[in-house]
């Protein structure tokens, strides 16, 4: 696929805000609470940084290694990252400090590997319990702080 114009990735990113905010709407929620996570998907650096400029709250990687080139290249431009793909264990440490939230934890050996390198400790329970992502921050900061 091509990569697209500025223009073009401006236009995009307006007609996926007004369509998120028609959304939020309809479910009676405050549109302006609704994060646009934007995935990044073997996208250069240059073009992850010119998305930057544009209405993108939160940029998604699926891959360590693109997590890692796009953060130490300043391609998010002090916007927040997540990790958004299936993480191995062996690979943790790469994405911590890098990544501002793990989106998904597909087993609990991985979530053990977590707890170590971050030095907390999760219930399994509340984990099982959690609706949203929303609900996983609060536990963590709950947890760490």
């Amino acid at each position: 696929m091509a990569e697209k114009t500025p223009e073009e990735m401006r236009e995009a990113v307006l007609a996926i805000r007004e369509k998120m905010a028609a959304a939020a709407r309809e479910a009676g929620r405050d549109p302006a609470e609704i994060q646009l996570c934007a995935a990044c998907k073997t996208r250069t650096a240059e073009t992850v940084a010119a998305s930057a400029a544009l209405p993108i709250d939160v940029f998604g990687e699926n891959h360590v290694q693109e997590l890692c080139a796009n953060f130490d290249a300043g391609a998010y431009c002090g916007k927040p990252s997540h990790f958004i793909g299936h993480l191995q264990t062996n690979k943790i440490k790469k994405v911590l400090g890098r990544a501002s939230l793990i989106q998904s934890v597909g087993s609990e050996h991985l979530l053990t590997a977590i707890e170590k390198k971050f030095n907390i400790k999760f219930k399994l329970a509340d984990v099982r319990n959690l609706k949203n992502v929303g609900d996983l921050l609060d536990l963590v900061a709950r947890m760490v702080g």
